[in-house]
């Protein structure tokens, strides 16, 4: 596994407080993203006192990730949505009709890149489909690969049937590319809707405007 890689997504990880004896509930999708959140995380939490949940939506889980879920020591359960999302916020309400299925205050981590978090904010919350923010309001959640863009995380794996992309098309972010970084769009979320769970809501198009050109890139060193 890439060495920047692995501690970029250490540190992003770091940042939703995980804690050494936690429950995580690791969420995947059909896309290669899963295949790296689900790589990264079983690498960094095999040396701590963690229980891993895992919890696959889609029309069946690909053989990578089953491979993966099946020879670790660490993961307690599996469980698949059998359905196609159409959109984040499918992805996120579906995580949501599940939260009894796991201890209280289990850890949700979700592969979303940089990409999918932008795809998300331009396409869904700022046409005010404001749903999935229920998932932050009700459960600890995390995106530790809210820096890594799709493209990197493409160039991680060679010979695998997935891939790197959005779960939606998305016309907004397609106008925006070379004029905003994508990592932008990753750390406004984190910041607005995550960091602040359980607190009250910022104002979507207008607070994102005053932050946009703070939010800035990712660092790997």
């Amino acid at each position: 596994m890439n060495t920047v890689m692995k501690k970029r997504f250490t540190r992003s990880l770091r940042a939703f407080s995980p804690r050494t004896d936690d429950v995580l509930v690791a969420v995947t999708l059909e896309n290669l993203q899963s295949l790296l959140l689900l790589d990264l995380l079983l690498d960094i939490e095999k040396e701590y006192n963690v229980r891993i949940h895992h919890l696959h939506i889609g029309e069946s889980i690909p053989r990578e990730i089953e491979e993966r879920v099946s020879r670790s020591p660490i993961i307690a359960s599996t469980r698949l949505i059998r359905l196609k999302p159409k959109n984040y916020t499918d992805v996120k309400l579906n995580v949501v009709s599940n939260l009894g299925q796991y201890p209280s205050d289990s850890l949700y981590v979700l592969p979303f890149t940089a990409d999918d978090l932008a795809c998300y904010f331009l396409e869904e919350l700022l046409k005010a489909n404001l749903t999935g923010l229920a998932l932050e309001a009700e459960a600890r959640t995390a995106y530790p690969l809210y820096t890594t863009t799709n493209s990197e995380v493409g160039q991680v794996y060679r010979g695998t049937s997935l891939r790197a992309a959005t779960i939606r098309d998305c016309d907004l972010l397609q106008a925006l590319a070379g004029r905003v970084a994508l990592q932008a769009f990753g750390n406004f979320y984190v910041e607005a809707y995550v960091k602040r769970r359980g607190g009250a809501r910022v104002n979507v198009e207008g607070e994102f405007q005053g932050r946009l050109g703070a939010a800035g890139g990712n660092e790997d060193e």
